[in-house]
């Protein structure tokens, strides 16, 4: 029953991903990440700049709310607001899509990686190239404080613990609307 379940969601997921990215115009900047847990459990998230996009919640470009949380020890990724910034409604999104309004701007995006019982969980995404932003970076908790990682010299980085916690992403500048 799990797995059909879980079938189920992950079908229901690349409709919506297909609909957000073909709704989003010619200029949008987006980012597709695939998690995967060390148990083959998938999620995709969607992440970037659209000149069509508001600075708050676009359910035409994907941004739609997810349930709550499952328990710990149950793999889950979504993204989550920033403290004082609230954007994504209640529980998180799969869509994290922010209003492009700037060459210069600086997009901060937040997000909750619980895990299974079996670690490691590894980020996957496309090379990254001028073209979707000047910098990319995320930011992955380590013994010796955040470690950031350059997303655009590399496509992926591996999170080796199983507790909740929340990755950081900074996107620096834009390609011109």
């Amino acid at each position: 029953m799990n797995d059909v379940r879980s079938l189920a969601l992950l079908s229901l997921l690349a409709i919506v991903l297909t609909g957000a990215m073909a709704s989003a115009g010619p200029n949008a900047a987006l980012l597709h990440i695939r998690i995967a847990d060390a148990d083959g459990r998938q999620a995709s998230l969607v992440f970037g700049t659209a000149p069509e996009a508001t600075d708050g919640f676009d359910m035409n470009l994907g941004e739609v709310p997810v349930p709550p949380p499952p328990p710990p020890g149950t793999f889950d990724v979504r993204f989550v607001d920033r403290p004082g910034a609230r954007r994504v409604p209640g529980d998180g999104s799969y869509f994290d899509i922010r209003r492009q309004h700037s060459r210069m701007q600086v997009d901060t995006f937040l997000i909750r990686v619980q895990s299974s019982e079996t670690c490691p969980v590894r980020l996957m995404w496309e090379p990254v190239g001028k073209t979707f932003c000047d910098s990319l970076v995320i930011e992955v908790a380590s013994a010796n404080g955040p470690e950031r990682i350059d997303m655009m010299s590399t496509t992926f980085v591996t999170i080796p613990w199983g507790d909740p916690a929340v990755l950081r992403i900074v996107k620096y500048g834009n390609r011109e609307p």
